[in-house]
């Protein structure tokens, strides 16, 4: 027990306390405030009884309006507000360490109900926008309110005007956004119905808007997700049946939009608990893409419909919708993945054959070739899945489509250094010899001579030919780490050159950020800190009119 509550129960007696506690503890105090020394307070019991009680010192003088205190005895009412006021002065100490927002929110809780209704008042005269909310507010607490009131206010807040420049549209719609949330919160006070109906309308008054406003920045999404959030709260607070709910998101659906978007309509709208009206509202989507209706909508809604069958483990059935609407390799690729994953490789199979039909680029062929490697290596027909390998490979030379040549190799004891001779010859065969050296294509045939540890090979070329500055740096840091300090000097050297030839000071700084590396790894080159001076001094004479450098130089190796 506390040391005040120990004071209560000695003022109070065992009994007194004991039942004051239960009234407590079963939320009885209706109104509580403290202001300077006094504490006043409205408890329920037979009647609602008034506590009046005066702090002296660690003690409490005063009493309730109840028969038991007469006005001056310590009763149960009187020691379930003493009791709140023990949790209150528990909450301030709590609130020392927390930020202003909060302590402003413990001292409210301190104040009189009266004193705050009147604060609430004198706040809401004082902004005519918060004066017409709070009107709002009042006619539907006295039963006057008129929706075609809210509807023209809705109107109001969404004017129709042709705008185009970025500070105009801007400036529309941080108006409008303040506007429609005042709108919102009155809606919210409304029967959910009425709500919805509102919003809606909102939602047709935005999108009308948008025919007339070029918003580049994306201001206007202030507006809609606000709109969007309180349509899906508004409906899920419906009292409605399963069939006018499913009828409302039938309408969603089918409202030609020009500038809202829900995307997956069910899957944003319908709570994972409520597998009724999931199953319900997915079977009525299914008998929707017989009717007719625009190729995107129609899209639109099969990929639902695609989205919750697979959810429900019906693969062949999404798979035969998806197809249904597919227009392009994208289009079936969603499905291809979800058959393999799930180990329907014929399925796979048919619809890979089904989307070659429309791969128009090398990309995309590109892709259906990968997928048809995927099976062909789950159904271990490795013959396959190696010409489908070297296919991908020929296609891109990336080191992830020759680690799954090797990966192939290995499983089947073909020979790894045919398979590296053949790979290494089919880049080098690719590189265009009938056009000058400086603007032929090296970095495939080094990033493989990296892959594959042949690190010698790849220094002959980046010696002398033209290199990318993150591969060369690359090969730079791969030769100083793998015993070739001479060779990883000489790069490093030429990179950091190409750098400061560039004559920015960004570039500056990233030739300053590669003699740190060097510098920090010059235990890996015999006389390291030599040769590390001495490129420092080459830099200094070769570069002696690029006085920017020069400083950044002198200032990161003063030591020097």
């Amino acid at each position: 027990m506390s040391e005040i509550q120990s004071i209560i129960q000695r003022l109070s007696g065992q009994a007194a306390f004991e039942k004051g506690k239960s009234l407590f503890e079963s939320n009885a105090v209706l109104d509580f405030s403290v202001e300077n020394e006094q504490i006043r307070g409205q408890v329920q019991g037979s009647f609602v009884y008034d506590v009046s009680l005066t702090i002296i010192g660690k003690t409490f003088d005063g009493g309730c309006s109840c028969p038991a205190s007469e006005g001056f005895d310590i009763c149960k009412h009187c020691v379930a507000v003493l009791l709140q006021y023990e949790q209150r002065i528990s909450e301030l100490d709590s609130l020392l360490n927390e930020g202003p927002a909060e302590r402003v929110e413990g001292y409210i809780n301190t104040l009189p109900a009266a004193d705050l209704k009147k604060a609430l008042f004198e706040f809401v005269k004082k902004d005519q926008e918060t004066l017409s909310q709070w009107v709002m507010f009042a006619d539907i607490n006295l039963g006057i309110f008129e929706i075609k009131d809210l509807k023209k206010e809705i109107t109001k807040s969404l004017p129709l005007k042709d705008l185009w420049k970025y500070e105009q549209v801007r400036n529309y719609f941080s108006n409008a956004r303040l506007k429609v949330q005042r709108l919102l919160a009155v809606i919210e006070k409304l029967e959910a119905d009425v709500g919805i109906e509102l919003i809606e309308y909102g939602l047709l008054r935005y999108d009308k808007v948008m025919e007339r406003i070029d918003d580049s920045g994306g201001f206007r999404f202030g507006v809609y997700y606000l709109l969007e959030r309180s349509l899906v709260d508004t409906f899920h607070k419906l009292a409605w049946d399963v069939d006018r709910k499913v009828d409302f998101l039938n309408q969603l659906n089918n409202i030609e939009f020009l500038s809202v978007d829900f995307g997956d309509i069910g899957l944003k709208f319908i709570k994972p608990e409520n597998k009724m009206l999931e199953k319900q509202y997915y079977k009525t989507l299914e008998a929707t893409l017989k009717s007719t209706m625009s190729p995107a909508n129609k899209k639109r809604i099969a990929n639902s419909l695609v989205r919750y069958l697979i959810d429900s483990a019906q693969l062949k059935k999404a798979a035969e919708i998806k197809a249904s609407v597919a227009s392009t390799v994208k289009d079936f690729e969603v499905i291809i993945d979800e058959c393999v994953s799930n180990n329907e490789l014929s399925l796979a199979s048919k619809y890979i054959k089904r989307a070659q039909g429309f791969a128009q680029h090398p990309a995309e062929r590109d892709l259906l070739i990968k997928a048809s490697l995927n099976i062909a290596i789950k159904q271990k027909d490795y013959e396959s899945a190696i010409s489908l390998a070297w296919s991908t490979f020929e296609q891109s030379f990336s080191n992830e489509s020759y680690q799954i040549l090797l990966s192939l190799y290995n499983k089947t004891g073909l020979d790894v250094t045919a398979l590296m001779a053949n790979a290494e010859e089919l880049i080098l065969n690719s590189i265009q010899t009938d056009i000058p050296e400086r603007l032929r294509n090296y970095e495939p045939i080094i990033s493989f001579y990296l892959e594959t540890g042949q690190f010698e090979k790849a220094y002959l070329i980046a010696d002398v030919q033209s290199v990318s500055e993150n591969q060369l740096h690359v090969l730079s840091y791969t030769c100083l780490t793998n015993d070739m300090p001479h060779k990883a000097l000489i790069l490093y050297k030429k990179l950091i050159h190409q750098y400061v030839s560039k004559g920015t000071k960004n570039d500056y700084q990233i030739a300053i950020d590669l003699m740190l590396e060097l510098e920090e790894k010059s235990s890996f080159m015999p006389d390291g800190k030599k040769e590390i001076k001495k490129l420092y001094q080459e830099l200094i004479s070769v570069n002696g009119d690029r006085l920017t450098f020069v400083q950044l130089l002198q200032l990161n190796f003063s030591e020097l």
